[in-house]
C-alpha cells in the first residue's frame, strides 16, 4: 500500500502525452476506452485532437505502436499518425489547473479543483479535488451521472462501496451526502494515491476508507452488506463483478449504481445484471454513456 505522505504526482517522474486526430463523434467512446486500456489516466479533446496522458511507460515506442493499432481498430481514420511527447508532473498539473471552472452535477453537487473559487450549492455539497491524473474530475459524463444518482440515493449513516474509485470523487461525495462509512477500492497505484490526497483534502478520512486493491465478486460479497454500491467501470471490469453485487447488498433497500457503459453495450450489461437478480430502477444516457440504478428483486434466486 502507498504511504500516505507521498505525493502521487511527484512519484511519476514523467508522463507521455499522446495526440491523435479526433475521430467522428460516433467513434469517440470506443477510442477513449481503448486509450484507457493502454494506461491513460486522463483524456481531453482540444482543437480537433484527442490527448491522452500515460504515466512513464517502459517503452514509448511500443506504446505508440499499440496506440496506432487502437486508432486503426476502433475508428475509421486512415493514414493518421499518433504523436507523442514527454510531460513533467509540474507541466501536467499546470495544464489541469487551467482546464475549466467548477462542474455542477445533479442539483446538489459541485466539483471544483482545490484552488478554484466556489461554494457548495444551497442544501448541497462541494467536492474539492487536487489537479491530477486520476479518473473522476467531474468532466466525464459517467462521473456526473453517477454523482447525480447518489444525491437521490444516499441516506444518513449508509455503508457504501465505491468500486474503481479513481480520484475518489464518488466516495467523497457519498460521505458528504451523509454516508456513515464508505469503502473505496482502487487497484491503480497512481489513482489510489490521488484518491488518498483528495480524501484528506475534503476532511472525510473518518468516513472514507481507501483500499488499494482489485476486488472480485467474492470480495464484495464477503465485505457486505452495503446499503449502496457505486461502480463506474468499463464493462470488461464491471460485468465480472455482477455475481457479487446482489449478495453484497443489504436486504432492506440496497441499491447499485453502475456507469461507464457505452450506449451500444447497455442492453448486454442490463441482461447480465438482471440475471443476478437485480432490477432496473432508473437510468439515463449522457453523451453516449449509460448509467443505471438497480435494486435486488424480491424473491430473486
Amino acid at each position: 500500500m502507498i504511504p500516505e505522505s507521498q505525493d502521487s504526482t511527484q512519484r511519476v517522474l514523467r508522463w507521455v502525452v499522446l495526440s491523435v486526430q479526433a475521430p467522428p463523434p460516433s467513434e469517440a467512446i470506443q477510442l477513449a476506452e481503448a486509450l484507457r486500456r493502454l494506461g491513460a489516466r486522463a483524456l481531453d479533446r482540444r482543437q480537433g485532437q484527442v490527448l491522452a496522458w500515460i504515466p512513464d511507460p517502459p517503452s514509448p515506442e511500443e506504446l505508440l505502436r499499440q496506440a496506432e493499432l487502437a486508432v486503426r481498430t476502433h475508428t475509421s481514420l486512415t493514414g493518421v499518425r499518433v504523436r507523442w511527447r514527454w510531460c513533467s508532473p509540474a507541466e501536467m498539473e499546470r495544464e489541469w489547473r487551467g482546464a475549466g471552472g467548477p462542474i455542477r452535477t445533479g442539483a446538489r453537487t459541485l466539483i471544483a479543483l482545490s484552488d478554484q473559487e466556489g461554494d457548495a450549492p444551497p442544501d448541497g455539497i462541494l467536492v474539492r479535488l487536487r489537479p491530477g491524473p486520476a479518473f473522476g474530475d467531474g468532466s466525464h459524463p459517467t462521473t456526473r451521472s453517477s454523482a447525480a444518482m447518489l444525491e437521490r440515493l444516499v441516506k444518513t449513516g449508509d455503508r457504501i462501496a465505491d468500486v474503481g474509485s479513481g480520484s475518489g470523487v464518488l466516495a467523497i461525495a457519498s460521505a458528504l451526502l451523509g454516508a456513515g462509512r464508505v469503502l473505496a477500492f482502487e487497484s491503480d497505484e497512481v489513482a489510489a494515491a490521488v484518491a488518498r490526497e483528495n480524501i484528506r483534502l475534503n476532511q472525510v478520512q473518518d468516513r472514507v476508507q481507501l483500499h488499494h486493491l482489485e476486488v472480485d465478486a467474492g470480495d464484495l460479497a464477503a465485505m457486505g452488506p452495503f446499503q449502496g454500491i457505486v461502480a463506474n467501470l468499463e464493462p470488461g471490469i464491471l460485468l465480472p463483478l455482477a455475481k457479487g453485487f446482489t449478495p453484497a447488498l443489504a436486504d432492506d433497500g440496497g441499491w447499485l449504481v453502475v456507469s461507464g457503459v457505452p450506449r451500444g453495450e447497455r442492453a448486454a450489461a442490463r441482461h447480465v445484471l438482471e440475471e443476478q437478480g437485480l432490477g432496473l430502477l432508473a437510468d439515463e444516457l449522457q453523451e453516449g454513456w449509460w448509467t443505471g440504478v438497480f435494486r435486488p428483486l424480491v424473491n430473486a434466486p
